[in-house]
């Protein structure tokens, strides 16, 4: 079986998205026009779906950095091999 190895190049920096303060983001409603208005006329309602999910995801997660519930990469990677 193949063991994970650390990477090079991880170090142990503060990530500097804690400190960066980010602009208030538009409504749930004004970013779903948005995107709508977007698509091609031909979308489909799975398209339409897909984007405001991926859309719904990238929101939350500038959430939590802003919020600083984050882990920097070397945390993780040393959590997953502890369990490998």
């Amino acid at each position: 079986m193949k063991t994970l190895q650390k990477p090079k190049g991880i170090s142990r920096r503060p990530s500097p998205a804690k400190n960066v303060k980010s602009a208030p983001l538009p409504s749930p409603k004004e970013t779903v026009l948005e995107l709508v208005r977007q698509q091609p006329d031909d979308a489909t309602w799975s398209d339409l779906m897909y984007r405001l999910y991926v859309r719904e995801r990238i929101e939350r997660g500038l959430q939590q950095i802003a919020s600083g519930e984050t882990e920097d990469g070397e945390s993780v990677f040393e959590e997953l091999l502890k369990d490998g």
